[in-house]
């Protein structure tokens, strides 16, 4: 009978620890720690803040909780970014981090619109309804939803100086169009607008140079809706 082989058992092999580099990572890993930490104790110096015109520099900093200039470990941007866009008057912001001293926050606020006189509410830029009066151009009457919820878009895309040239704004629907508004300037005259020719009105410093030169300085009626024609207030 042929003889069975025996089986040698083989030794399994130790991996020894190389003291010195086990060491010696340990040693770099603990300094980039002490690194990272010595950088997180730098202390915010410079706030820059651009965007804003109806809130304040101090107001903005005051709903970041950066009254204090925290330093860089305390002071996330992505924290700072949530705390400001939790504000009804801030649709956006940026945050970042320059030369570690410096933050800067780049602000798009959530701008009032008109006020609504029937509801007694100002209408942001978001929708967002707000009881209480900003100087902003008044809507006189009832706009239906279908139609309301253009206005709201197209109204928005307004120039900011133009629209502080409108006081007041009437629903002036007619059979062939229901999209029709009617503005009342500041200077006195009036323009007829729709949802289509409504961003016409972002030319009017100009079309009102041209009118004058025609007309000379009298008040009348821009109908930006039919060709952009003026009729003069007898």
């Amino acid at each position: 009978m042929p003889k069975k082989k025996k089986r040698v058992k083989k030794a399994k092999k130790t991996k020894k620890i190389n003291r010195k580099k086990f060491f010696l990572g340990l040693v770099v890993f603990l300094f980039l720690g002490v690194i990272v930490f010595l950088i997180g104790q730098i202390p915010t110096r410079n706030i820059f803040i651009s965007g804003n015109s109806s809130l304040s520099d101090q107001e903005i900093i005051a709903l970041a909780e950066l009254e204090d200039y925290p330093k860089l470990l305390f002071s996330r941007s992505s924290e700072i970014r949530q705390k400001l866009i939790n504000d009804d008057y801030i649709l956006e912001a940026k945050v970042k981090r320059q030369r570690f001293i410096e933050l800067h926050i780049e602000i798009k606020e959530n701008k009032p619109l008109f006020y609504i006189d029937y509801d007694q509410k100002t209408i942001f830029i978001d929708g967002l309804e707000i009881d209480k009066f900003y100087n902003v151009p008044v809507l006189l009457n009832y706009v239906p939803q279908v139609v309301y919820e253009g206005f709201l878009d197209e109204f928005n895309k307004i120039d900011d100086n133009i629209r502080a040239k409108i006081s007041e704004i009437r629903y002036y629907p007619t059979e062939i169009d229901e999209e029709r508004f009617l503005f009342y300037m500041v200077d006195g005259n009036y323009v007829f607008v729709n949802l289509q020719t409504m961003l016409d009105i972002n030319d009017y410093l100009a079309i009102m140079e041209n009118i004058i030169a025609n007309f000379g300085l009298k008040n009348g009626t821009l109908y930006l809706d039919a060709g952009g024609y003026f009729e003069v207030i007898d």
